[in-house]
């Protein structure tokens, strides 16, 4: 091997090096770190989460069925992980920063990778208030500014979600 003949030092990303400190928080704020496949199945993504999304992206000759579209949300791979760890004591408090694919027409590929974070609390006693505050701690952390307002969401009970809006964006 050589080194190259180039006149440059390697550096992280910038969005690298965001999302470790997004990990360094969460994890100080005891959360442990899940991550999952971006590849998921129809019945984990959708239909167990009593939520339809026209917009996933199918695999064409996918080498299983558990495995045949991509994501389009992290949420259901935290609770399937919370499923499996059901015999484990609580609280258990777990987040994913990792990538999930929209369709975007825009693109050459008619798809766009964006990186998001999730996070769950469970114990006996968990509530939105406890959430809400491991969120606005994160994103005061950050720097951002933010509002939360209220959301309905098929999947969920009303009134115990909320929506996060930085600069106008959810």
């Amino acid at each position: 091997p050589e080194l190259p003949k180039i006149a440059t030092i390697g550096r992280l990303h910038p969005l690298e090096r965001f999302v470790s400190k997004c990990r360094e928080l969460m994890a100080g704020m005891g959360f442990q770190e899940y991550v999952g496949f971006v590849l998921t199945n129809k019945e984990s993504n959708y239909v167990k989460m009593n939520y339809y999304d026209a917009e996933a992206i199918e695999l064409l000759n996918p080498v299983s069925q558990d495995y045949s579209v991509c994501r389009t949300w992290l949420l259901p791979g935290l609770l399937k992980m919370l499923f499996s760890n059901q015999h484990r004591d609580y609280p258990q408090r777990i987040f994913e920063i990792g990538d999930i694919v929209a369709r975007d027409s825009s693109t050459d590929t008619g798809t766009r990778t964006l990186r998001k974070i999730a996070g769950v609390i469970v114990h006996d006693s968990s509530n939105l208030t406890e959430m809400k505050a491991s969120i606005e701690a994160l994103l005061k952390n950050i720097g951002k500014k933010y509002d939360i307002q209220s959301f309905k969401h098929t999947s969920f009970i009303d009134s115990r979600t909320g929506e996060v809006f930085i600069n106008g964006k959810h």
